[in-house]
């Protein structure tokens, strides 16, 4: 699992700066987890993180690299960065264990939320949730609570870095999110030239020599598509 490729060094966003720190982050080893074995996320970037890197393809499926859906959909600008540090500084007034916006801290953040008057957005919001819960084809999944602030939609994000589901969680970061809409799309849309298709269904199937999913009829390549793509 783990990575040794290296990546060229260039000059990075505050955002692709933020999103490397947490990919990055080393989240140590749990007792319940087979790390050890199987490696941690983390590992996959010790040479860097690619910001270039295209849509994952192989005979199992179709992933799409995290850093690339995150760079897409997320944005650390100056309200988030102050947003940050203002619930951040409601959470040392809390007196909590870990000044951290994370799952431990869900009810304690909730409260500041509602008491600087954050909302849910129109996707609902206001309580952490893991894309490991549903459907997904990114590389990585994340823990996160969206929620609207100033007629702005914002998401605090946690990667998650070890290798069990259960712990190795980043520090959690604000961003603002770009397009609501985007940010909802976690899966790949597969499409041929008639219609949506399933890539796991009895109509497509892996072609090795153009290393893609294709028709079974057509052999035409299949469509797959996600706005941050």
């Amino acid at each position: 699992m783990k990575s040794t490729k290296k990546v060229k060094q260039v000059k990075l966003t505050e955002t692709q700066q933020c999103i490397a720190s947490q990919l990055s982050e080393k989240t140590g080893r749990a007792l319940y987890d087979s790390g050890d074995f199987y490696g941690r996320n983390y590992e996959n970037f010790s040479g860097g993180v690619d910001f270039t890197e295209s849509l994952r393809v192989n005979k199992w499926g179709a992933i799409i690299p995290i850093q690339i859906w995150m760079n897409h959909n997320l944005d650390r600008n100056k309200s988030a960065i102050l947003l940050e540090k203002t619930l951040l500084n409601k959470l040392r007034e809390e007196k909590v264990e870990y000044v951290e916006l994370c799952y431990r801290n869900e009810s304690e953040i909730l409260d500041a939320l509602k008491s600087i008057g954050a909302t849910e957005t129109c996707y609902g919001g206001l309580k952490f949730d893991n894309t490991y819960n549903g459907d997904n084809n990114l590389s990585q999944d994340l823990q996160l609570m969206i929620f609207e602030y100033e007629n702005k939609e914002y998401a605090i994000i946690e990667t998650h870095n070890g290798c069990d589901i259960r712990g190795g969680y980043s520090t959690g970061k604000l961003y603002e999110i770009n397009d609501m809409d985007d940010f909802m799309e976690i899966c790949l849309r597969c499409e041929n030239e008639d219609d949506e298709v399933n890539m796991y269904g009895d109509d497509v199937e892996f072609d090795e020599g153009k290393n893609t999913f294709v028709d079974k009829k057509t052999r035409k390549e299949i469509l797959m598509w996600n706005p941050c793509l």
